[in-house]
């Protein structure tokens, strides 16, 4: 007889799938906000095509490990999940940006021209959602919520 596997810890899928999810919302949000607003997303014109993407995919990346460490079900979660996007956005666009263009001053700039911005506003709200999502995942599992199953994976014989 086949001993059966054991069953994977769905915070470990809903983490990675709520990132993503994530990750997908940013770029289309950012998309909309441009063209409602008629904004760039980068409004340094200088700083190049590698900021931006830089800049989320790292809040991507400490998002994801965020989420994944999130075994608790603490209240704060979507307040830390926004608190990091936003540090680690403009950290990580203002690094890029100083690494582009060679000077101190100009990291600081990207951070004056994106700390406020609508783009950064709307990533940091889709980040508050991303940690309400994984924190409702984190509580329904402690309550013991498991994931429905199919007929054929039921082990009665109703």
């Amino acid at each position: 007889m086949t001993e059966r596997a054991p069953t994977p810890d769905g915070r470990r899928l809903a983490a990675v799938l709520v990132a993503l999810g994530w990750g997908a919302a940013v770029v289309a949000a950012n998309g909309l906000v441009s063209l409602f607003t008629g904004l760039e997303v980068d409004p340094l014109r200088n700083a190049g095509p590698l900021v931006v993407p830089a800049a989320v995919v790292a809040a991507l990346v400490v998002l994801l490990v965020r989420l994944l460490r999130g075994q608790d079900r603490s209240g704060w979660l979507p307040v830390e999940c926004g608190a990091l996007v936003y540090l680690v956005q403009l950290a990580a666009g203002a690094l890029v940006y100083t690494l582009i263009r060679g000077s101190v001053a100009d990291g600081l700039l990207w951070i004056a021209t994106q700390a406020a911005s609508p783009f950064q506003i709307t990533d940091v709200v889709l980040a508050l959602v991303a940690g309400l999502i994984m924190l409702l995942v984190v509580r329904a599992q402690a309550a013991g919520a498991r994931r429905p199953r199919w007929p054929w994976e039921r082990d009665d014989d109703v």
